[in-house]
């Protein structure tokens, strides 16, 4: 007769592989619908398809391996999010679609070589590669002050190194780092200086390439790691008096970052110009109204400049509806609540914090992303995680992805009642958050844009 915790163990192994068939079918299902809208486009959705299911069978493999009685539901939705973003791309930018499949292989194959070579080699994991790691995508953010360049356009900010065609953005891969090395640096009682200079300098680069969307991310991620942290609240209300100048600072100093406040605040003083994309997005949001106009019917979004990768809450919007909207905003909450739960059973260590850190990173940039497409704050330039167009955003999202696996099968006493209530808090937050954001976007289905 089988025990008690074996028959537990079984149910939730039954339960992780009958959540794992839910995304395959979903996508199936809606993969089928929208060859029969576009009968020309089958063998580009099928090509898709195969090379999402086998990042899916590799990832799933890993979490079901690493997870032992916990289910990957997160990595399970970060996968559905994925294939549900290609899809979409492929409906306006075919060859952001091919891209994005491109990128999702080579992150899950990165990310299971690297879990192999840390099951055999555990010091991999340990501070002195994070912090080697962290150097390592400083210097190259650095080195986009010299050499970087502007995809597709003659003039535009500098943010990417790339050549023939492939273009990748360092910033992107520093926010990884930066709560790695932050989270070790904070909890192992390192030199200050180390990480107070590492964090000065990204500061510093970020400002200087007037990449202000991921330098107020930037700030308000390490912020957040240090107000956790009792011994170093304080120094967070001196970084959020310190974003508060560089910001003013800033707005008066770049054009760009002027124009896109003011088509936030205004957008019909420009229709044309700098307010076109908020105007576009908005009748996208508008015209999807609560259920959608199906993937093969949407028009305003072909309008809709960037919508692959900024703005692509308005094709969830207009394809799919304020369900769709909901949708999204859940599965992406799962992603991050998934993330706490392993902070949870990390307890108040370096990993816990990092796991909270990444937790962080996705939920403030998902809700300035979406918040920004409905017109609740400015555009920001940065693609929703897991989700839209971004090769080096979806690999620093993957690699975050397998920390947090690599650390699920693991687990801390070391768990003080604060730490249980800040997560708790956080989740709430979260939850505040979304219901915000699918409230902005009832306002403009209701009242057009």
């Amino acid at each position: 007769m089988r025990s008690i915790p074996s028959l537990l163990r079984a149910q939730r192994t039954f339960l992780a592989l009958a959540l794992a068939v839910l995304p395959p079918l979903l996508l199936g299902w809606w993969t089928w619908q929208a060859i029969a809208q576009k009968p020309g486009g089958g063998p580009y959705f099928f090509t898709l398809a195969l090379l999402w299911g086998m990042a899916y069978i590799l990832l799933l493999r890993l979490g079901l391996r690493w997870g032992q009685d916990e289910a990957p539901w997160g990595p399970v939705a970060a996968l559905f999010l994925t294939g549900w973003g290609m899809l979409g791309m492929a409906q306006v930018a075919l060859w952001a679609a091919w891209r994005q499949s491109l990128w999702l292989l080579l992150s899950a194959l990165a990310l299971y070589g690297w879990a192999v070579l840390l099951q055999a080699r555990p010091s991999l994991g340990r501070g002195r590669t994070i912090e080697v790691v962290f150097w390592g995508t400083l210097g190259l953010l650095a080195l986009t002050l010299a050499v970087g360049r502007y995809p597709g356009e003659a003039q535009g900010a500098r943010l990417w190194l790339g050549c023939c065609g492939v273009y990748l953005q360092p910033a992107a891969w520093h926010k990884t780092t930066t709560i790695l090395f932050l989270a070790w640096g904070l909890m192992q009682g390192t030199p200050p200086w180390s990480w107070w200079l590492g964090l000065a300098l990204t500061g510093l680069f970020l400002g200087w390439q007037g990449d202000l969307g991921n330098l107020a991310l930037f700030f308000l991620v390490t912020l957040s790691m240090l107000a956790v942290h009792p011994r170093w609240r304080w120094r967070a209300l001196a970084g959020a008096v310190l974003l508060g100048l560089g910001g003013v600072w800033r707005f008066h100093d770049l054009p760009r970052v002027q124009a896109r406040l003011l088509a936030w605040w205004s957008p019909q003083q420009d229709p044309w110009g700098a307010g076109y994309q908020v105007l576009q997005t908005l009748q996208a949001v508008a015209r999807g109204g609560w259920w959608g106009v199906g993937p093969g019917s949407i028009q305003v979004v072909h309008r809709v400049p960037l919508v692959y990768t900024d703005a692509y809450y308005a094709l969830v919007a207009e394809a799919w509806g304020w369900w769709g909207g909901g949708l999204l905003l859940a599965a992406l909450g799962g992603v991050a609540l998934w993330a706490l739960r392993v902070a949870q059973r990390m307890g108040f260590t370096t990993a816990g914090l990092a796991a909270w850190g990444l937790a962080g990173w996705w939920m403030m940039q998902t809700f300035w992303v979406v918040a920004g497409n409905l017109r609740v704050l400015p555009l920001t330039g940065m693609p929703i995680p897991f989700t839209a167009y971004g090769g080096s955003e979806l690999t620093a999202a993957y690699a975050g992805l397998g920390v947090l696996l690599w650390m699920q099968g693991r687990r801390s006493n070391a768990s003080p009642t604060f730490w249980t209530k800040t997560l708790r808090r956080t989740a709430w937050l979260w939850g505040v958050g979304m219901g915000m954001l699918l409230l902005a976007h009832a306002w403009w289905v209701l009242h057009g844009a």
